[in-house]
C-alpha cells in the first residue's frame, strides 16, 4: 500500500467517525487536526464521493511565461563569456545595457541548462 492509499484510507476514517458523532470539532480534535481540514476534505466528499478523497495537483492551472528566448540567451553567453561575471552581476548587465529585466533564480535555472 502507497503513501497516497494510505491518505485516503485516512480521509475516509476521518469522515466516517465525523457522520458517527456529528461533530466536526470532536472529529478533527480526536485526529489532531484542524478544523477547516476536516471541512475541506468533508466538502470534496460530499461533491465528488470518494473520488473527491484523491488529492489533487498543487501545480498552477497557468504558468508565467518564459522570459527568455534565443537572443537572451545569447546576450548572457556573450556577458558571462567577456566578463565571466556570475549570476546578479549578468542580471544587472542586462538591465543596464540591453534593458532586459530577468531575475537572478530565473537566470541560475537558465546557467544549469546551459551546462
Amino acid at each position: 500500500m502507497n503513501q497516497a492509499e494510505r491518505d485516503i484510507l485516512l480521509r475516509q476514517k476521518w469522515i466516517d467517525t465525523y457522520l458517527s458523532c456529528g461533530s466536526v470539532s470532536q472529529t478533527a480534535r480526536k485526529y489532531g487536526i484542524a478544523r477547516s481540514t476536516l471541512q475541506r476534505w468533508l466538502k470534496r466528499f460530499t461533491i465528488n464521493g470518494k473520488n473527491g478523497l484523491f488529492e489533487k495537483s498543487k501545480r498552477p492551472l497557468k504558468l508565467a511565461s518564459q522570459k527568455t528566448n534565443d537572443e537572451i540567451e545569447n546576450l548572457v553567453l556573450l556577458i558571462r563569456q567577456e566578463f565571466r561575471y556570475g549570476k546578479i552581476r549578468i542580471c544587472s548587465q542586462l538591465l543596464r545595457e540591453y534593458n532586459v529585466k530577468l531575475s537572478a533564480p530565473r537566470l541560475a535555472e537558465f546557467c544549469i541548462k546551459m551546462r
